[in-house]
């Protein structure tokens, strides 16, 4: 079962795949910090809103607010399903072990 909503997120790129993902909770510095394992993480905790960005080895891009439910992703246009398939899987398993550690 599925726990992040998806949408496509539009702009004035027509090429550009970028999509908002609307997490069950907060993220956690420590959910940043394990997603940060999968790519180069970029994460600025000392800004007024403490913001990461992630690059994915597939060239994915990630980008949000610690303590913020909504995370977007943009995708490579050459297999952006693929990427998008791959991100998602990787935010459900990073929630179900997150799930598991709080219970």
């Amino acid at each position: 079962m599925k726990r992040v909503e998806c949408k496509k997120v539009e702009n004035c790129f027509a090429s550009t795949q970028m999509y908002e993902y609307r997490l069950p909770r907060k993220l956690t510095e420590e959910m940043i910090c394990e997603l940060g394992k999968n790519g180069k993480l970029t994460f600025h905790r000392n800004f007024p809103r403490p913001f990461f960005k992630l690059i994915l080895a597939d060239g994915t891009t990630v980008k949000g607010i610690l303590h913020d439910t909504v995370v977007k992703a943009q995708y490579q246009d050459q297999k952006p399903q693929a990427g998008k398939q791959q991100f998602e899987d990787l935010l459900e398993e990073l929630l179900n072990r997150q799930g598991k550690d709080t219970e």
